[in-house]
This record gives structure tokens, sequence and C-alpha cells, in this order.
């Protein structure tokens, strides 16, 4: 459990490493601390993470075909098609209707 936060770990290996006083500030930490950041749905703390990201300049990497703020929901904001990322593969992120057999294939 980290101290005082309610939440319980579960890892058998690793080091959890806690930071910031409140949700808000690990948004900003872990928004700032990495050099892309891969949405999957999620809801406005994700979508404010992607704010904070888009701010700092990295790389936001939504998995658009998942929903929520990945999809530009909760005041997300709207990514473009990163540079390091396959036309191809942007397609398939973006596309509601692709069948997961197209991912399979791809890798």
């Amino acid at each position: 459990m980290l101290e005082g936060s309610g939440i319980i770990v579960c890892f058998t290996s690793g080091t959890v490493v806690s930071a910031g006083e409140n949700s808000l500030e690990r948004r900003i930490i872990l928004a700032s601390s990495g050099h892309v950041s891969i949405s999957v749905e999620g809801g406005p703390g994700t979508a404010d993470e992607m704010q904070h990201a888009t701010r700092f300049g990295r790389i936001v990497v939504p998995i658009i075909r998942t929903g929520g703020a990945s999809a530009g929901m909760f005041g997300a904001p709207n990514v473009s098609k990163p540079d390091c990322v396959d036309e191809g593969d942007w397609h398939l992120l973006s596309n509601l209707k692709a069948s997961t057999e197209r991912f399979h294939q791809k890798s």
C-alpha cells in the first residue's frame, strides 16, 4: 500500500515510486517525465494528462478507437499523427471499424 494514498499495489517485482501531493501534481509529473505518452480510453484525468503532455512538448499517441479521452472527450487535445507513427498503424489506432485481426497482421 502506498502510504496515505489508500492504493494497494500487488507487484512481486520492481519499485513503486510515489510523487506529488495530490492527483493534479501526479498527473503533471507523469506528463512531464516521459518522451511519449500513450493513452487508452480514459476520463477527465487522462484528458488532463494529455493536455499537460502536449504543453510539455511530449509525443502523445492516443489509442483513439478505445473512446473516452483518447478519442477527444473530456476536453482532451486533438492530437495529430506523430511523425514516429506509421500512417497504416495510425489508421488502425483510429478506426473504430478495423478488425482486431488487422492488428495481428501488422505484428
